[in-house]
């Protein structure tokens, strides 16, 4: 019966490219506990781009899993008679759910765009606590094979740093080289410091000294460090951007759900659909 099943389905697959080919989408294709499965339920679960055997098994898998849950559902039903528990939980979650729908339909017709004066104006206010786990540095590095013809060439420019960055993308384009940029956005001493690299994060040293190299079997890594921020000192406003509009926007959102709910409670006791100290009956 099922290898049956298989070969309509088959036959179902191969001859359609689409669900409107199907025919009767409201077709019943499955009853389990009074209920139905529908053609148009099944089809629309099916993943594009299968082919007829895989599609064919994601319709099986979609129909035990339907009909189990069903299953389940009943039987759970029949070893719970006493429900108002869950009742009351349904409800509760019934509520809530509506309420976070309209709370979210709120904010998307009330919320405002974050202006740039703002994301200073929290970044100057709160400095103290935009301060680097680690020490951070700002520059550029490029990984070169060793037997490539132009490495003394970029170890020459780079040692310039950043006066000689056209220079040095020309010649990282034309050896099919990924140069990588850091200089706005910083990255963590750790991550671009390679073995044989003898870097100290001290603020004098790294501002002395800028060009390191890494030479291995096969590749040499050029590394320019052009900025640096230690680890405890305040992160440039750029490095922290992203954050700050994120802390922005979610103070936002807090304070219009504060004042959306303040307002429907004044304009409910205001038009006496809250009554209070209500005597007894």
């Amino acid at each position: 019966m099922v290898r049956f099943g298989y070969i309509i389905l088959f036959a179902f697959f191969a001859l359609c490219s689409c669900k409107e080919q199907f025919g009767d989408e409201n077709l019943v294709v499955m009853e389990v506990g009074g209920e139905s499965l529908y053609l148009k339920d099944v089809l629309a679960s099916i993943p594009s781009g299968l082919n007829a055997k895989d599609s064919a098994s994601a319709v099986e898998k979609y129909k035990k899993e339907w009909a189990t849950n069903i299953l389940l559902y009943n039987k759970a039903k029949e070893n719970m008679p006493n429900t108002e528990e869950i009742d009351i939980l349904v409800e509760r979650y019934r509520r809530e759910l509506f309420i976070y729908e309209y709370q979210l339909q709120k904010i998307k017709q009330n919320q405002k765009p974050i202006k740039q004066k703002e994301i200073e104006d929290y970044y100057y206010e709160n400095s103290d606590i935009f301060l680097a786990s680690e020490t951070m540095v700002g520059g550029f590095s490029v990984v070169v094979p060793n037997d490539n013809p132009d490495l003394k060439e970029l170890r020459k420019l780079f040692r310039g740093g950043d006066e000689n960055m056209h220079d040095i993308e020309a010649l990282c384009v034309k050896n099919g080289l990924r140069l990588d940029l850091f200089s706005e956005k910083m990255k963590p001493l750790s991550l671009v410091k390679r073995e044989g690299m003898q870097i100290y994060d001290t603020k004098e040293f790294l501002a002395h000294h800028r060009f390191f190299e890494s030479k291995g079997d096969n590749i040499t890594t050029l590394l320019f460090i052009n900025s640096s921020i230690i680890q405890g000192e305040t992160l440039p406003l750029e490095q922290v951007k992203a954050s700050l509009e994120t802390i922005l926007i979610e103070r936002q959102k807090n304070l219009y759900l504060k004042k959306l709910a303040s307002d429907l409670y004044e304009d409910a006791l205001n038009n006496g659909e809250i009554k209070q100290n209500i005597a007894s009956k």
